[in-house]
């Protein structure tokens, strides 16, 4: 552990968003046709733009540690705003914690190093490969911010849509689309392979009718989802019902990458 030292830099302050269209022309067919979770989304991107710090990585070799987060989507954005921040020592040796690790400012990494050159440990490296460093602690503070909000996983979903669609970060979430198919629906388990008795084979059928998320099995008219299921209509029945419930929890405002309770629980 070490002993804290706090050193905030400048504000790297960006403007409130605009409604880009490809964003919601991916949104209209594939969650929900209610401009009001669009609304809300831009507005809780921009308020989280508006909050993230970025500290910029030491240029220059200095004496002291820096704390380095882990690159992974899953870091609290408690440990995102530690980021750079420094101290004159450590009390433990290997100055590792669970959620980041203290880098030695004695060895000269260069302006704003790709992750590739620190020689991290594997659960603190990146979790898409080699990026540049600054600029991927932004794009997690920012993305952290949003699921860790108490707002609904709909709204937070029209949200990280929205910053990948700014020009910063429109790679980070491609990378992260091809490592997890429908990303970010797979991040708060909207996906149709969490419903009963959807399997490989029952997927294929429901993917090949555009039902590729449980919000728009939810929608989907009785007939199409019979007919996507080979005319099995008890199956489509009990598809969904499953797939109401869960889109309906998906709508009730929780804090971080899950659903909101069931009907009856706070």
């Amino acid at each position: 552990m070490a002993q804290g030292l706090s050193t905030d830099n400048t504000v790297d302050e960006w403007p409130a968003p605009a409604a880009t269209q490809p964003a919601i022309q991916q949104l209209a067919g594939l969650l929900v046709r209610d401009t009001r979770y669009m609304t809300a989304g831009y507005r809780l991107l921009a308020g989280a733009l508006l909050r993230v710090r970025c500290r910029q990585w030491p240029s220059e070799p200095d004496t002291g540690y820096a704390f380095m987060p882990a690159l992974r989507l899953s870091t609290p954005a408690s440990r995102l705003r530690r980021y750079t921040r420094r101290v004159p020592k450590l009390a433990s040796a290997h100055g590792q914690e669970p959620d980041g690790c203290w880098l030695s400012l004695r060895t000269t990494y260069g302006a704003s190093p790709t992750s590739d050159r620190f020689g991290l440990d594997k659960r603190y490296q990146s979790d898409i490969g080699p990026v540049d460093i600054d600029c991927y602690v932004r794009y997690l503070g920012i993305y952290r911010t949003i699921v860790e909000s108490h707002a609904c996983a709909l709204t937070k979903i029209v949200a990280i849509n929205a910053l990948g669609e700014r020009q910063a970060f429109t790679d980070f979430t491609a990378r992260h689309c091809e490592r997890r198919p429908l990303f970010p629906l797979s991040r708060f388990h909207l996906t149709v392979d969490l419903l009963p008795g959807v399997g490989q084979k029952t997927r294929t059928r429901l993917e090949a009718y555009d039902l590729k998320s449980i919000p728009a099995v939810a929608a989907a008219a009785p007939g199409i989802l019979a007919a996507a299921l080979d005319n099995r209509h008890t199956d489509a029945e009990r598809i969904k019902r499953a797939a109401e419930q869960l889109a309906e929890r998906a709508c009730r405002p929780t804090r971080g990458e899950r659903l909101g309770p069931p009907a009856g629980r706070s």
